[in-house]
């Protein structure tokens, strides 16, 4: 499970993806279709009912990219204790050789990093994991499974007992007891079984001491989960994997299935609920036990050692038949793209970046150690220092920043070795084309360390690093990469803007649209005024770590519809200052005239970042719902009775008609779902439902307007009281919100409403317990509920009347 980061690297913010509609941008997509899901993954019975649920992280081997679980730690709370719950639950069952797999930190293609780097990715993946989950990894997931003998040795060094790769990677084999090495290199490794690493050269001299254990999956089993569809079906799953077993081997065997996880629930819909029916009976029945590869490794060891191929050179990958050529040149390996499209710009691309790297690494070999404390140890450990943790992060700058030192500066250093790292996150290559999401973030990663280098330093190899991307030719339109930078450049607000907007859309806006906070920067000062129409803000922003602050102006519309630009300045000068004085004590026929004059910037709308645009688009559509309910009170009645008039004389309503009073009914849906979801009141849910009803019967699907925002904040509020206080449920709002979810075909919102039911079905099966701490519980409403729900409550029911009894 990974996702690359996404974060603009000045907020800390991941913008809106458009390319991900209708989630917010890619991680919530797949969070929503794989991660969410795998937590809690519906184990249905012979009726398709409900029977369990089944959290899949306590049963399969995983590994969660830092960035992701940064991602979860701080937006999905609940998703992510209940990851580490599957580890722990997997180390109850497995001797404490649990799950979770480490990963080196930004999925960097390992064999081509230096010796330095590798250290700092497997370094950083460690903390990340011990932080976690609480332990030590015992094994590291390698981005792409690119390896390389150098990559052996890094491991070996910092203590990975093993690492997972694909059969093509092996070379040859022979027994740990010295006979002759057997071929390999055609993929005929018995994969049931773990390898052993000697690290040595090609000549056969130790390299280091130690070794690094290997397992090597199963390819043709992990490729028909990828692309034979094999989610669909877990019998045929089960049936797959119990045939990979060799019947005539009597020694112990394990068959690894090893492919994206994503392949649970976003490739494959509904994927995870196969691999929960396979972990929850299937394997049970065909006497198969999913154990962790740590576990496995300590009870079963090596009898063989295994040699890999190219492993004195570049190495391989698992994705890529040409070694690791598909992260550093046009090697044939591409994921999309058009028929003639090549990727001859990825060998530039990461020339480019090294030449950002270079200067990078030259300025923090420099300054480094005046800031920090115990050079090396900082380093390894300075992924601490960006944790979205507060406490985490808080402890790292206790530990590791030199007193007197300038503070600002030594955040700057930590940026600069943060995102001269992520400048070689690996998707900026894989895919087929360099104006991709992918390949942009990491192009905004290289424009935040030349930033850094030029204030440090007054310069940087930005026209070296600009020339070298004048070579790449873009497959879309034909762009240069150094038009593209200079695009992504001119598309970059300053940091007090993004900041001053941010703050003023919170202000002025719904919440329910609103990120978490920034975790570095708070507005410790806010001043605004109204002038002619103007808004006049005056914003100051403080670092949480270095203390550094940041000023700006900003003036906007009163009426921001009707306006095409924002007016800002970032100076904060006495010109800037004395204006701002001005305005504010002038009277408003003055401040036009001052606003002609204005020393401040202006910033057309069509330049406001995506989120910012977001809010605005939604306000835009609040208010034309809100202008357009009371005349469609009036307007449906007599629409109605003109319809029903048609009716009688048995003559086809117009379709202007229709389409209108379609339309004043959807306004009016949405006004009484708002006033539900606000009151909680039946009455208001059933005055909703019955609308809906009527616009289904028309085959019209209402449109749920700004209260679609409202649907999941209210979902999660009557969870809590499922959860804390079932007493005071009221389940006959329950039951009308569910019945128009059902009527408008809401599945997702339907998924979560069953998530937040399933607590209570582990509260009424332990009822004999839980009947004095609850007894004014309404039991047959909440059995109703989980009925209504899909769960299974046959047995529930026998249970509660045996204790009612009792």
């Amino acid at each position: 499970f990974y996702q690359p980061p996404r974060e603009n690297p000045l907020t800390g913010w991941i913008e809106q993806q458009p390319s991900a509609n209708p989630h917010h941008d890619w991680n919530e997509k797949i969070y929503e279709q794989c991660y969410a899901p795998n937590s809690a993954s519906r184990v249905l019975d012979g009726k398709a009912k409900i029977k369990d649920t089944v959290n899949n992280y306590a049963f399969m081997n995983f590994n969660i990219g830092p960035t992701l679980f940064s991602w979860l730690e701080e937006t999905h709370s609940r998703t992510y204790d209940r990851i580490i719950e599957g580890d722990g639950l997997s180390c109850e069952r497995l001797d404490g050789h649990g799950n979770a797999i480490a990963q080196v930190y930004n999925h960097a293609i390992m064999p081509l990093a230096s010796d330095e780097d590798k250290r700092l990715q497997i370094r950083w993946g460690i903390e990340d994991f011990r932080r976690r989950f609480g332990r030590e990894p015992e094994g590291m997931w390698l981005a792409e499974t690119a390896i390389n003998m150098n990559t052996v040795v890094a491991l070996i060094r910092e203590g990975i007992k093993f690492t997972v790769l694909s059969p093509t990677q092996a070379f040859r084999v022979r027994s740990l007891k010295g006979e002759d090495w057997v071929d390999v290199s055609n993929n005929s490794i018995d994969t049931k079984q773990a390898y052993r690493i000697f690290p040595t050269s090609e000549n056969g001299t130790p390299l280091e001491k130690g070794y690094l254990d290997v397992f090597f999956y199963d390819m043709t089993l992990s490729s028909a989960v990828g692309f034979e569809h094999l989610l669909t079906s877990a019998s045929k799953l089960g049936d797959r994997i119990n045939a990979a077993f060799d019947i005539h081997n009597p020694e112990s065997q394990l068959v690894s299935v090893c492919t994206d996880g994503e392949s649970y629930g976003h490739h494959e819909a509904f994927g995870d609920m196969c691999a929960a029916y396979l972990f929850h009976d299937l394997s049970l029945r065909m006497g198969m036990i999913p154990v962790s590869y740590a576990w496995y490794l300590a009870k079963f060891p090596p009898n063989f050692e295994v040699k890999l191929k190219n492993s004195d050179t570049e190495g391989t990958a698992w994705s890529c038949m040409h070694g690791v050529g598909r992260w550093c040149r046009d090697c044939g390996c591409s994921t999309g793209g058009e028929a003639k499209w090549n990727q001859a710009w990825r060998a530039p691309l990461r020339e480019a970046m090294d030449t950002v790297k270079e200067s990078a690494d030259k300025l923090l070999k420099q300054k480094w150690e005046k800031y920090f404390s115990d050079d090396e140890k900082s380093k390894l450990s300075a992924s601490q220092g960006w944790s979205v943790n507060p406490e985490v992060r808080q402890q790292w700058w206790n530990d590791h920043l030199l007193p007197g030192t300038d503070a600002i500066l030594a955040f700057r250093l930590l940026e600069l070795l943060k995102y001269s790292q992520y400048i070689y996150t690996s998707c900026a290559w894989f895919f087929a084309e360099i104006s991709g999401i992918e390949a942009m973030q990491n192009l905004r990663y290289a424009q935040r360390c030349l930033q850094i280098l030029e204030e440090l330093e007054g310069k940087s190899p930005r026209p070296a690093f600009l020339e070298i991307l004048s070579k790449i030719k873009s497959n879309v339109g034909e762009k240069s990469g150094e038009t593209l930078f200079i695009e992504l450049e001119e598309e970059t607000l300053p940091l007090e803007l993004y900041l001053g907007l941010d703050e003023w859309v919170e202000a002025r806006m719904d919440s329910l649209l609103s990120r978490p906070k920034n975790r570095l920067w708070h507005c410790s000062q806010k001043q605004w005024w109204t002038k002619a129409g103007y808004e006049l803000h005056r914003f100051e922003f403080i670092h949480t770590i270095s203390a550094e602050r940041r000023r700006i102006a900003l003036v906007t519309a009163m009426d921001w519809i009707d306006t095409d630009a924002i007016y800002w300045s970032n100076r904060m000068d006495k010109e800037v200052h004395d204006w701002l004085e001005l305005s504010r004590h002038s009277d408003d026929a003055a401040i036009v005239d001052l606003m002609k004059n204005s020393p401040l910037l202006r910033l057309p709308v069509t330049h406001l970042p995506t989120d910012v645009k977001a809010n605005l688009a939604f306000q835009l559509e609040k208010r034309h719902w809100e202008q357009s309910e009371e005349a469609a009170k009036h307007e449906e009645g007599v629409l109605a009775k003109i319809s029903i008039q048609f009716n009688r004389i048995r003559w086809a309503t117009p379709a202007i008609v229709e389409k209108r009073l379609a339309l004043a009914r959807n306004y009016n849906f949405s006004h009484k779902l708002n006033e539900a979801l606000n009151t909680n009141e039946p009455s208001d849910f059933e005055a909703a439902l019955a609308i809906a009803k009527d616009m289904g019967k028309a085959g019209l699907f209402p449109d749920l307007g700004p209260a679609r925002l409202k649907l999941y904040p209210y979902l999660r509020r009557v969870g809590v009281r499922l959860a804390t206080n079932p007493e005071s449920s009221d389940f006959k709002s329950l039951f009308l919100l569910l019945d128009l979810i059902d009527t408008l075909d809401l599945r997702s919102q339907r998924y979560r409403m069953e998530n937040l039911a399933t607590p209570m079905l582990g509260l009424l099966y332990n009822w004999t317990a839980n009947r004095e701490k609850y007894p004014e519980m309404d039991i047959v409403a909440a059995i109703s509920l989980l009925d209504r729900l899909n769960f299974s409550t046959d047995i529930l029911r026998q249970r509660i009347e045996g204790s009612t009894r009792a």
